[in-house]
């Protein structure tokens, strides 16, 4: 404090506090710039180099020069921390964008990735599907006799284009969709499970 400063540094400072309330009952400081002189270390600073020890230079002018100094310093600091705020946050919205874009990217390909094994994947079911099908229509023609001209194979022919046309017959009429639709669907629905596995483990799992 400029009071504890001025003790240490000359014994006249009743003399010097006395000068500085002179100079804020004037007008020429305001209560505020009062405090500031006493409290702020800045203004100890300039008071001892400024007046260099003379008592007498203590004036009212002295006084706004030091505080003027004092504020300046204080805006300048201030002013040094607003730019060192500004530009960490600055360097934060940078690494943010940037992984923002990174994790776009990487959305992309996973996307585009789900997409073809879930295409793999209906494609490999249907045709296990149709393959279980088949060798069912297959092992109940063997099994049974021949209908169709003691022909095993013309029987054959007949049995899977019938169970075929029954079971896609009925699921058309009840449900009203189509082979294709249930692909689709099943195929949209894979892609989506895989979609959000991969970007829980690769992208989530990062955060």
């Amino acid at each position: 404090m400029l009071s504890s400063f001025l003790l240490t540094w000359h014994p006249q400072i009743l003399v010097r506090s006395h000068q500085i309330d002179i100079t804020r009952n004037s007008g020429g400081i305001s209560s505020d710039d009062h405090a500031l002189l006493r409290v702020s270390p800045i203004a100890e600073n300039e008071l001892m180099n400024l007046t260099m020890g003379d008592e007498t230079a203590l004036t009212g002018d002295c006084i706004r020069t030091i505080l003027d100094r004092v504020k300046n310093t204080l805006t300048t600091e201030k002013d040094k921390i607003i730019f060192e705020e500004k530009s960490k946050y600055q360097t934060l919205c940078t690494d943010r964008d940037c992984i923002k874009d990174q994790n776009e990217k990487i959305g992309s390909n996973l996307y585009w990735v789900s997409g073809r094994l879930a295409k793999i994947i209906t494609l490999f079911t249907g045709v296990i599907g149709f393959s279980i099908l088949i060798l069912s229509i297959v092992v109940t023609t063997f099994l049974s006799s021949p209908f169709l001209f003691n022909s095993v194979f013309l029987s054959f022919i007949i049995v899977t284009l019938f169970c075929i046309a029954i079971i896609f017959g009925l699921m058309n009429w009840y449900k009203g969709i189509t082979l294709k639709e249930i692909l689709n669907k099943l195929e949209i629905k894979i892609h989506e499970n895989i979609f959000h596995y991969l970007e829980n483990i690769l992208i989530k799992g990062k955060e």
